[in-house]
């Protein structure tokens, strides 16, 4: 089998896993991008970075982001045993279905502990989005395609969010009035986007093995 063959070989397994990537790190790009102006404006009615409560919304958002990080971090620990137990694709579609509840939160709600607990949401899902894709797409990828595995995900990983990075002021611009604020329950909705694409691949599980 030559070359091209191979890429187009590994590019037909993985495409189900790369089309929910693709909604997934849109959805983190839509975080971590636009977190602050959002929660800043919600929490302390700044709506300027020139704004004095704007540094108070920024510093707030460096706790989610932290809160989330270290939720993923303990989370990761009990995925494998949700996996050999519901298996992967529906544990992953349940954490991204929370993942979005969270995102969405962040626009919603404008007290502290409703937004940590969004952050704690979004840090289970991301736990996830770390691990769940790779193990789905380990048992698609043959010896001859193994070198360009990790490739091949990463251009998973770095596409969506280069198109986010190039599309979203325009949509913002000219289709949300210039608001940022439902950028974030847009966030949320390409993450449920996500979830339901991961039942549909209920059947991967049956080629999955989790150590």
């Amino acid at each position: 089998m030559g070359r091209k063959a191979e890429v187009a070989a590994l590019w037909h397994a993985l495409r189900p896993v790369a089309v929910i990537q693709f909604f997934s790190w849109f959805g983190l790009y839509l975080l971590w991008v636009y977190a602050t102006p959002v929660v800043a404006a919600q929490l302390y009615g700044a709506t300027s970075p020139f704004d004095a409560a704007y540094g108070k919304g920024a510093d707030f958002v460096g706790v989610l982001f932290g809160t989330y990080n270290g939720v993923a971090g303990v989370f990761a620990f009990l995925l494998p045993r949700l996996f050999r137990r519901f298996g992967v694709t529906r544990v992953h579609a349940a954490v991204l279905a929370l993942g979005a509840a969270g995102l969405s939160g962040l626009a919603l709600l404008a007290h502290p502990a409703g937004l940590i607990g969004c952050a704690v949401l979004i840090g289970i899902a991301y736990a996830s989005i770390l691990s769940a894709p790779f193990v789905l797409a380990g048992r698609a990828v043959s010896s001859a395609t193994a070198g360009m595995f990790i490739g091949v995900m990463n251009i998973f990983i770095v596409v969506p969010q280069l198109f986010a990075g190039v599309s979203m002021g325009w949509v913002i611009a000219h289709l949300l009035g210039g608001m940022a604020w439902p950028v974030l329950p847009l966030a949320g909705g390409l993450m449920a986007a996500g979830a339901l694409l991961s039942l549909c691949l209920s059947g991967m599980d049956e080629r999955v093995a989790v150590a």
